[in-house]
């Protein structure tokens, strides 16, 4: 992999490995975009303000939460991959892959341990569900920031860079204001405020990857041929 007027330069193995990560990114995205709204209807004994998505997974049609989670990680584990190998290197790059894949740990083991509802004693796998739910929420936050820089220095990225900002400083709000509807007894507003931010960014991300890997980019043969 090396660079031919500002753009990466990729083979045709790699163009379909990435292609192949950029699909399962918009899938899984859009997988848990309907499974989480579907909740909302499966589950209307479940009031929104106040309840954490985390309890769906718990009671009737808890695997679809915990399906959603996993969805979720496997999306954020494949744009880590993607941007590591899709674009060309830098800190930021290097510093954004890693928070995804911390992110996509976290909702692996969010999925894989239930949380406590309000009211219930308290458990191990609760503690462990919130501390990685918390982990995981953060590092998605940061990584959109720290990938957008990243976007704004790569010619074949620079497009979702604009885009990828403004969805930064929106996460960077509702997390802001996280502990005051918390508070007030509504920490299911903030939560859900989220959930588009975070999956806008995924799409995007996910529908760049794919643009980058179906790029018509001179190969090192053309390139030298064009030199």
């Amino acid at each position: 992999m090396s660079s031919f007027g500002g753009h990466l330069l990729i083979g045709e193995r790699l163009a379909r490995r990435l292609e192949g990560l950029a699909w399962v990114s918009i899938v899984g995205t859009v997988f848990f975009v309907f499974a989480v709204t579907a909740l909302h209807f499966l589950r209307p004994d479940y009031n929104p303000t106040t309840r954490l998505l985390s309890d769906y997974a718990v009671g009737p049609y808890g695997y679809l939460m915990t399906a959603a989670w996993f969805a979720l990680g496997l999306v954020s584990f494949a744009l880590a991959l993607g941007i590591r190998d899709g674009m060309g290197p830098s800190r930021a790059k290097s510093a954004g892959s890693v928070l995804l894949g911390v992110g996509a740990v976290g909702a692996f083991l969010t999925g894989i341990f239930p949380p406590d509802l309000e009211g219930s004693p308290s458990t191990t796998t609760g503690a462990i569900h919130l501390v990685f739910g918390s982990i995981s929420f953060v590092a998605f936050f940061v990584a959109i920031f720290v990938n957008s820089w990243g976007f704004r220095t790569n010619p074949a990225w620079r497009s979702n860079y604009r885009a990828s900002l403004a969805l930064g400083f929106a996460a960077v709000i509702i997390l802001a204001l996280f502990p005051v509807f918390a508070n007030a007894g509504w920490p299911g507003i903030s939560q859900r405020a989220a959930i588009p931010v975070i999956s806008l960014w995924l799409l995007s991300t996910g529908n760049r990857l794919r643009s980058v890997a179906r790029a018509k980019v001179p190969t090192e043969t053309s390139a030298r041929s064009a030199a």
